[in-house]
């Protein structure tokens, strides 16, 4: 924002909350429809057997998530 100069700012600003927006709905309909497959997926691997299993998948894809990110951003940080 700060590079940005002074008559482009509020374009600049809705674009960041358009993305921000656009973010939330996806990754919130992405969730969902993770875990409404969990019980479908924990029955052809055999696991998790049970009604907590679209949690539990849910949980485990999230966690994956911020794992990848973590790896990206120390990734990055370091100069590779």
């Amino acid at each position: 924002m700060q590079a940005t100069p002074d008559d482009r700012r509020g374009v600049t600003s809705a674009l960041l909350g358009l993305a921000r927006n656009l973010g939330l709905i996806t990754g919130a309909s992405a969730m969902g429809a993770v875990y409404a497959l969990g019980p479908a997926v924990a029955d052809r691997l055999g696991l998790w057997a049970g009604p907590g299993a679209g949690l539990r998948l849910t949980f485990l894809f999230a966690a994956g998530l911020a794992a990848t990110a973590l790896g990206l951003t120390l990734r990055r940080a370091r100069g590779d």
